[in-house]
């Protein structure tokens, strides 16, 4: 079963700080909207903004090559993390590595590089299997349910291929439903984000797809991925290559200056355009003397409510998922929750500002703005010129 997202929350913010009672409101609007639980591995996902009308998405699709990458995604997750522009299917990499162990064969079935995120699609199939674990693609997790005595749902393995499968990953000590690390050329990088599993279409097969933030990594053309597939105890390693430059449809924005708001200023870091997603991130400075409560409403602010649209507000990418967004816990100027301070959250120095870092993805479009307003008022937004970064 997925994790709370509470759990969640914690784990992908491991750099950064979120109040308490901030993290309660922000589960609580989650669950006001309704929308689906997420994925282990989950980012802070606040799926708040998909209603949002899309850019001209007439050429957007789904790539459906076989059961792939992004097929994977839209079944593991919803449906439009397997939406992108055509210039995707020329970044996809096909059938990349493969080995075989005494009970399984794998392959990386599908792997891409955007410009920021690695995102790949591998397939363990358990041998001694005649047939798919299901009729059609299915999320693991909605399988991996039995009932207990009572006959309430509980987490468990089914008898019959589902237990057959997991049997033969586990005596060959697979990693068959997530990687939690890779090798980017000689660089250990971390997944981040979303990640997901689905029954395949070949028999005793699982389909999982992950993804890497390759940001700050020194990157060759093309870059080697090394992935280990297996335990510790019997490491194997897959490796591939991928291009890294002169990716299609990749534009890297210009920067505007920092602007001041109403007590604070933002100063965008990343503005990136590509095939699979919009990449925008910025850091916040709350001013000196702003009492705690202000800090979090304006990051609830930026994390819940913000739009990328053009400059009249009409029209607006949709939102797709965050990267992050809190206090840095290095020099944030935020005292990280506890149980030594009732884990509530305190400003350390209220003679000096406190700092914000966010990161969102929005869905991409086949014609853009120019100017793009990342905003979340009337008033307090910044203007991202659509003019590529010299």
């Amino acid at each position: 079963m997925p994790k709370p997202l509470a759990d969640s929350l914690d784990a992908r913010l491991s750099g950064l700080s979120l109040n308490h009672g901030l993290k309660y409101r922000t589960l609580a609007a989650i669950r006001e909207k309704g929308n689906p639980p997420m994925k282990k591995k989950l980012s802070l996902s606040l799926a708040l903004m998909m209603g949002l009308m899309i850019i001209s998405l007439a050429t957007a699709f789904a790539l459906t090559n076989g059961f792939g990458l992004f097929d994977v995604m839209r079944t593991s997750v919803m449906d439009k993390f397997g939406v992108a522009q055509p210039e995707a299917r020329q970044m996809l990499r096909q059938n990349l590595a493969s080995l075989e162990t005494e009970h399984t064969n794998i392959q990386v079935t599908q792997a891409a590089y955007d410009g920021k995120f690695l995102r790949l699609v591998y397939s363990v199939q358990a041998k001694g299997i005649d047939k798919p674990l299901t009729a059609e693609p299915t999320n693991m997790d909605s399988l991996l349910i039995v009932k207990d005595e009572n006959g309430n749902e509980i987490s468990g393995v089914p008898e019959g291929p589902l237990k057959q499968f997991m049997d033969a990953v586990s005596a060959d000590q697979v990693s068959w439903s997530t990687l939690d690390s890779a090798e980017v050329d000689g660089q250990s990088v971390s997944a981040l984000g979303h990640t997901g599993s689905v029954s395949g279409m070949n028999p005793g097969e699982v389909l999982t797809w992950v993804q890497f933030d390759l940001s700050g990594a020194t990157l060759s053309d093309p870059l080697t991925v090394k992935l280990r597939l297996t335990g510790l105890e019997k490491p194997q390693y897959l490796t591939f290559q991928l291009p890294s430059k002169n990716l299609p449809g990749v534009k890297k924005l210009a920067l505007p200056e920092e602007k001041h708001l109403d007590g604070y200023s933002i100063k965008m870091t990343e503005a990136l355009i590509t095939p699979f997603r919009v990449y925008v991130a910025a850091e916040i400075t709350v001013d000196a003397g702003a009492p705690m409560e202000t800090c979090d409403r304006i990051l609830m602010a930026w994390l819940t409510e913000a739009q990328l649209a053009d400059s009249n507000r009409n029209l607006a990418l949709a939102w797709v998922d965050s990267n992050g967004a809190g206090y840095p816990l290095e020099d944030g100027n935020v005292a990280f929750p506890t149980q030594d301070n009732n884990f509530t959250q305190s400003i350390i120095d209220p003679e000096k500002p406190v700092k914000i870092i966010l990161s969102h993805e929005f869905m991409t479009a086949e014609t853009y703005p120019d100017p793009l307003r990342f905003g979340v008022s009337e008033t307090e937004y910044v203007l991202i010129p659509f003019e590529e970064a010299k």
